[in-house]
């Protein structure tokens, strides 16, 4: 048996395991979920080999009606996928959902991003403050038993906002991009990914100024850009820059369409439409894609920095030889 079967037999027993009606109930007990002795399981879905899901109704305190309870597994690291899937997609209904691990790594989760303890325990965190109900548990699994044991790692507090009040899965998906993908892995923020929250109004981009100029890059329903403007309202930069290396930009961003904003005859504003896609499109694609777009994305923004810098640095030294030429000639009179 090759060494990626034998995880995912291991990943499969575990999960058989861990999803016995007893470990359900012991869990249900410990989060103070239920003291019933019995619940209803309406379905079981596997997500893959290490991931598997599970709907079940339990009665409410009042013993009028029931609650649905979303219960997500996965062997290896807590990912921000399974916090999606609990809130937008299988557990979208639900009145309380349980993400759950067991710690380690998979076999993919070392070059995922989003598997992460702590960045996922950021984002249970502030998606709690929608009054989500949603818990972290990792598991502690003994292969010589057949019982669990559960470390509690968040769980739901007083909330600041209603559930009517969350981000939209296009925000969140959003917010994901950014926080993981564009600074999180290229390490540009020192902060735990979502370590700061989010909401529905919050709004993503990366800033860098040089000089006298302004860099940015965003990514909205309209595409993503990468924006350079003058920040001086006297002193007109990027003309020059534009001027003299017109064809070295359009090179660069071969295939963008590019708008120029010229005012009282100068150049103080240049935006490139790097991708027509808008961020909602990332919705429900793999993380594959999502950090191949956040690649693309920043390395176009650090080449157009890094080019931005020289031509400054070039007409600085060009204006410095004018000037010593003037004065040289100035001399001479």
């Amino acid at each position: 048996m090759s060494k990626l079967s034998q995880q995912k037999f291991k990943a499969a027993n575990i999960i058989e395991t861990t999803f016995n009606k007893e470990n359900i109930l012991s869990l249900l007990e410990i989060l103070n979920i239920v003291t019933f002795d019995s619940i209803n399981i309406i379905n079981e879905i596997i997500h893959s080999h290490n991931n598997k899901s599970i709907l079940c109704d339990i009665p409410n305190d009042s013993c009028i009606g029931e609650n649905q309870i979303l219960l997500n597994f996965k062997q290896g690291q807590a990912t921000v996928d399974q916090v999606y899937n609990a809130i937008y997609q299988l557990g979208a209904e639900c009145q309380k959902r349980i993400i759950a691990f067991t710690g380690g790594n998979c076999w993919d989760d070392k070059v995922n991003p989003s598997a992460d303890m702590d960045t996922v325990k950021c984002l249970v965190d502030n998606m709690n403050r929608f009054d989500l109900n949603i818990y972290l548990v990792q598991m502690v699994y003994d292969s010589t038993s057949s019982i669990c044991d559960y470390e509690i790692l968040a769980e739901p507090s007083h909330p600041k906002f209603s559930t009517a009040e969350c981000p939209s899965k296009e925000k969140f998906t959003e917010a994901k991009f950014w926080e993981v993908y564009f600074w999180g892995y290229n390490n540009i923020i020192e902060a735990t990914p979502f370590e700061f929250g989010f909401d529905s109004k919050s709004k993503f981009s990366q800033c860098f100024p040089i000089g006298d100029l302004e860099l940015e890059t965003k990514w909205t329903d309209e595409g993503a850009i990468i924006r350079i403007g003058d920040t001086s309202d006297n002193k007109y930069v990027l003309g020059d820059i534009w001027d003299d290396m017109i064809d070295e930009i359009q090179d660069m961003f071969r295939g963008c369409a590019m708008e120029l904003l010229i005012q009282a005859g100068e150049t103080f504003k240049l935006t490139v439409k790097v991708f027509d896609k808008p961020i909602g499109d990332l919705v429900g694609m793999p993380w594959q894609e999502k950090m191949h777009y956040a690649g693309l994305l920043w390395s176009k923004f650090i080449q157009f920095q890094g080019f931005i810098e020289k031509a400054l640095q070039d007409l600085k030294k060009n204006s410095e030889e004018i000037s010593n030429d003037n004065t040289k000639i100035m001399s001479h009179l």
